[in-house]
């Protein structure tokens, strides 16, 4: 969140996800070596999906055996995706960036045109959607798990997130589902939140069985 909040004041970050070649690069050049280096820490974070679905398997093996498989396969995905997505920006999009920079006018034509499809590809269609499908996938193993462990309330809250973030992927196909993509950008984070104190509470309850 404090990455986000930055990138939010500092970039105008996501809103500016829907602006040209030609006012986004400048930008990002603007923000020098600093807003790069935020970027790269910003691309690593879901690497914590890596680690919090492995550690999901303990779950998905009590509650939902059949699916344990599934849900921390798509929480690697989902890492995966959205890395892909996030580090676009450090890399390929600041080489852009610089050659921008210094290109005239024909030059960057083709600069806008590779800016386009970088964003199409690797940030609306792997790190958006298909990172976020994963997401509410592995959200979608879990709630069953725990409902089938007798945590039906919790359970029924994690199905819930999960529709709300899968139907929310859609956002880039149909502006219909634009009240849903925003209602997602405030139950996502609690529901993360409420996911990890979870994880914490299971922690503690297997450590003091032995």
């Amino acid at each position: 969140m404090a990455v986000f909040t930055y990138l939010a004041s500092a970039f105008g970050y996501p809103d500016i996800l829907d602006r040209s070649a030609a006012e986004v690069l400048p930008r990002l050049f603007q923000g020098g070596p600093s807003l790069r280096t935020v970027w790269f820490v910003y691309g690593a974070l879901p690497l914590i999906f890596v680690v919090a679905g492995a550690a999901s398997a303990r779950i998905l093996e009590r509650g939902a055996p059949g699916l344990r498989t599934l849900g921390v396969g798509a929480a690697v995905g989902a890492a995966l995706a959205m890395m892909t997505g996030l580090l676009r920006w450090p890399t390929i999009e600041w080489t852009l960036a610089q050659y921008w920079h210094a290109a005239a006018g024909s030059e960057k034509v083709a600069l806008a045109a590779v800016f386009d499809a970088s964003n199409l590809f690797l940030g609306t269609l792997v790190g958006e959607f298909v990172g976020e499908f994963c997401t509410a996938t592995w959200f979608l193993t879990l709630a069953i798990a725990w409902r089938r462990e007798g945590r039906r309330v919790f359970g029924g809250i994690g199905i819930a997130a999960a529709i709300v973030m899968a139907v929310a992927a859609l956002r880039n196909v149909t502006h219909l589902v634009d009240p849903i993509a925003a209602l997602n950008n405030v139950a996502l984070p609690l529901w993360m939140i409420a996911m990890g104190v979870a994880f914490l509470r299971d922690g503690s309850r297997s450590a003091a069985a032995g």
